[in-house]
């Protein structure tokens, strides 16, 4: 037992200094070894899923590419076929729009006392 506190501080320093003893003849390895193959596994791992996602992505903005080209070609087709009623969608959809913007404002109009 250490007789005074400095004794005490030097036995945890020098107790945690020193490397973990390991048995290699068992087959065990440092924690260094066994952190370093784990977090390469993982790594390997983490690569695989980000390929795969990283594929699956580029074929889903291909398909919303090609989609977004059809759908371009459908509605230049629907305006050239009948351009009043794409005018006046096109109106209705701005005076609604231009109504839920401004609701937040209050609606009364203040006027000056005419005296």
């Amino acid at each position: 037992m250490p007789a005074t506190i400095q004794d005490a501080a030097d036995t945890i320093a020098d107790t945690s200094a020193r490397p973990h003893p390991v048995n290699v003849e068992a087959g065990e390895r440092p924690l260094t070894d066994v952190t370093a193959a784990a977090l390469r596994e993982a790594k390997a791992k983490f690569d695989v899923r980000a390929e795969a996602a990283m594929v699956k992505a580029k074929a889903a903005l291909k398909t919303a590419r090609a989609e977004a080209v059809k759908r371009s070609a459908q509605g230049v087709e629907v305006v050239r076929e009948r351009p009043y009623a794409a005018l006046g969608a096109a109106l209705f959809v701005g005076f609604v729009l231009g109504h839920l913007i401004s609701a937040n404002r209050p609606q009364v109009i203040y006027l000056r006392d005419p005296r």
